[in-house]
């Protein structure tokens, strides 16, 4: 190892060597007997004295420094006959270096596993979601937009994203129906973290598909498997339920959340979504509710339908 890469490892091991620790360390190393036998505290302190010119270090300080020496396993100190012994030699270094670095290594991957959970959490942040939280905290009461439309499959699902997504709570009920949402790959991942982070705040998610037939396969084999990872972890499985439906009568293309509102996919050419508040539709909102629980009460789970055996 080169003389830099040494001192950035001891610097990274929290060992200064610029330090008031080091500087009685040298003092330590320089005044002990060749053999091994290790130095008084008077003979340390008069090196220190010719180190800095005459210049007194206080002896408290000389002796709290002794003291973290010590403790990190950097020095041993024998007090079987007085004055005290201070003794450090290159296996004494070596035992303090390690257990040292073991620490470290023990601090790091802590530190690792934080900054994991850290990245994300931040890698799944909805900023609607933080906005929509951000209002309600300042007002201390629940946030109520008013009705709005939008085109597009992206601006449908950030629209989902503001007015489901973001206003769930536990023990809240997201019910979705799927069949305009297979169009395409570029949600998947996106989807599955928001599902997530529902899932973990304890929000049932009631999902629908009818006419499998009709769908882009790939991605309907991708999804069945997913299903399948996340009903095989009980902590956030039990809150997903996804089904499947061969009903050809027609039905509402939608994501509700409980009876306070839908987002309602009224056009597939080109795609164009609502948002239909409880306070603007309320009749509506609960037609759209009724006929999905209805479908979904006669439907199969996407497991058990075996669609691809």
């Amino acid at each position: 190892m080169t003389e830099y890469s040494s001192k950035k490892a001891l610097d990274i091991l929290g060992i200064d060597l610029r330090d008031g620790r080091s500087r009685i360390l040298r003092a330590i190393v320089s005044t002990q007997d060749e053999k091994g036998v290790g130095t008084t505290f008077d003979a340390m302190r008069t090196k220190l004295l010719e180190e800095t010119g005459g210049k007194e270090i206080a002896r408290p300080l000389i002796y709290r420094y002794l003291k973290f020496l010590e403790g990190d396993g950097l020095i041993v100190v024998d007090r079987s006959s007085a004055p005290n012994q201070y003794i450090t030699n290159l296996p004494v270094l070596s035992r303090g270096i390690e257990a040292i670095r073991v620490q470290h290594v023990t601090k790091l991957k802590e530190n690792q596993k934080s900054l994991l959970a850290t990245h994300e959490t931040v890698s799944t942040l909805t900023p609607s979601w933080l906005a929509r939280d951000l209002i309600e905290t300042l007002l201390g009461t629940r946030f109520e937009s008013g009705s709005r439309s939008t085109q597009g499959i992206n601006e449908i699902q950030d629209l989902i994203g503001s007015e489901i997504y973001s206003r769930a709570r536990e023990g809240d009920v997201i019910r979705a129906t799927l069949d305009w949402n297979f169009r395409t790959k570029s949600y998947e991942e996106k989807n599955r973290n928001i599902g997530i982070a529902l899932f973990s705040k304890k929000v049932l998610m009631k999902f629908i598909l009818h006419n499998p037939d009709y769908v882009n396969q790939d991605l309907l084999r991708d999804r069945i498997q997913e299903y399948k990872r996340l009903k095989s972890i009980p902590e956030i499985g039990k809150y997903a339920e996804s089904r499947v439906t061969f009903k050809t009568t027609k039905t509402y293309q939608a994501v509700s959340l409980n009876r306070e509102g839908v987002v309602l996919v009224v056009s597939d050419d080109p795609y164009t979504a609502v948002w239909i508040p409880r306070s603007v539709n309320s009749k509506l909102v609960d037609e759209i509710v009724d006929r999905f629980d209805e479908d979904f009460d006669g439907s199969t789970d996407l497991v058990d339908a075996e669609l691809f055996s």
